[in-house]
């Protein structure tokens, strides 16, 4: 009687939608609906049936977001980007122009030059933002597909090292206005939804209280190209009720780590693990710098690193080519560093071989 059951079990699983860990950003519950809303209705924009149906972004326990996404779909969007670049070279150019257009309405305020004033220019600054968003997205994944040719890969990354310097200034224009306009939500600023940034004159009291709450944990979730901001509470019930497997990354109690070689060396040092941009003050020289992925605000402290490793990225990754400029050892995409390596433990890196060994733990 068992084998009818495991078949019928197989069936319901295979008809779940599976949503597995892909990276980890510190970004803003607004940001997060800007890359929501992008990403579901406007993604098709430059090839159709590209939109991205199911993801997830939820806070983790280091108050940071953890990006789910199906990875199946996942992966067919970006060979149906790369087939329509193949057939369509000048796609890319369409999409560069895109990308440009958006960008001059919102680097101004990225870049500190002038200030977000007023609710009317914050809702543009939004408006820019989730338009710029699918070009931007496609300049930073065509360096990384397989079927794209050399020559678009070169065009599209030269624009991505060129701005993404700027990126990361984005939800800093918007702190910035909120802790100046709205003093009472200057420390949950980055709790509140897109929906709620838009009609910040009408939040009440309940509102903000609903919103501070969200300190403890939030989900927002998209199944179908249908979104729902719940609690971290909710999220067991709606699973259960949507058929969706979320998939955390394995981790076993291994003393080596694998990874790709992004500059090669070699270093031995102890671990210092960067969870929130916080962190980085207090890395010392001669640190092995452990992160789920780099950004422009971590070049101080790459400098001083004796080795990177990352969780995330491929070769055209922000980790991968600074330390590549700065001739650091660095391994990235280890799915799994941050998890298993400790402030303290001691590690020797192989960038050449993409592997980090643990020598010994820091509780032992």
């Amino acid at each position: 009687m068992q084998q009818p059951f495991r078949c019928l079990r197989s069936i319901l699983l295979s008809m779940a939608t599976e949503l597995t860990l892909y990276m980890t950003r510190e970004h803003s519950l607004a940001y997060a609906g800007v890359w929501n809303k992008a990403n579901a209705e406007l993604f098709s924009r430059y090839v159709p049936g590209t939109n991205i149906a199911s993801m997830l972004f939820a806070l983790n326990e280091e108050g940071v977001l953890d990006v789910y996404y199906d990875i199946e779909e996942l992966t067919k969007t970006f060979a149906s980007i790369g087939e329509a670049l193949s057939s369509n070279p000048l796609l890319l150019d369409h999409i560069i122009t895109d990308f440009y257009a958006a960008w001059k309405k919102i680097f101004t305020y990225s870049n500190g030059q002038q200030e977000i004033e007023n609710n009317q220019q914050l809702k543009e600054f939004f408006a820019a933002w989730i338009e710029w968003w699918p070009a931007m997205a496609y300049i930073f994944i065509i360096p990384d597909l397989n079927n794209v040719s050399p020559e678009l890969k070169d065009k599209a990354l030269q624009v991505r090292i060129e701005t993404q310097a700027y990126s990361d200034d984005i939800d800093r224009a918007y702190e910035r206005f909120i802790k100046k306009q709205y003093p009472l939500l200057a420390d949950c600023w980055n709790l509140i939804s897109l929906e709620e940034a838009m009609r910040l004159d009408e939040l009440s009291s309940p509102d903000i209280t609903a919103i501070a709450k969200r300190k403890n944990g939030f989900s927002l979730i998209t199944l179908k190209g249908v979104s729902r901001l719940i609690s971290n509470d909710e999220i067991k019930d709606v699973c259960q009720q949507f058929n969706i497997v979320i998939r955390r990354r394995e981790q076993n109690n291994q003393t080596v780590l694998s990874g790709m070689p992004a500059s090669k060396g070699g270093a031995r040092g102890r671990v210092y693990v960067i969870l929130k941009k916080t962190d980085l003050a207090n890395i010392k020289a001669g640190d092995i710098l452990i992160s789920y992925a780099t950004s422009p605000d971590y070049v101080p402290a790459m400098k001083k690193a004796a080795a990177i490793v990352t969780d995330e990225g491929g070769i055209t990754s922000h980790a991968a080519i600074v330390s590549r400029e700065l001739k650091i050892p660095c391994v990235i995409g280890t799915k799994i560093a941050t998890q298993v390596l400790h402030d303290g433990d001691l590690v020797q890196v192989n960038a050449n071989h993409g592997l980090v060994k643990i020598i010994k733990k820091a509780n032992d």
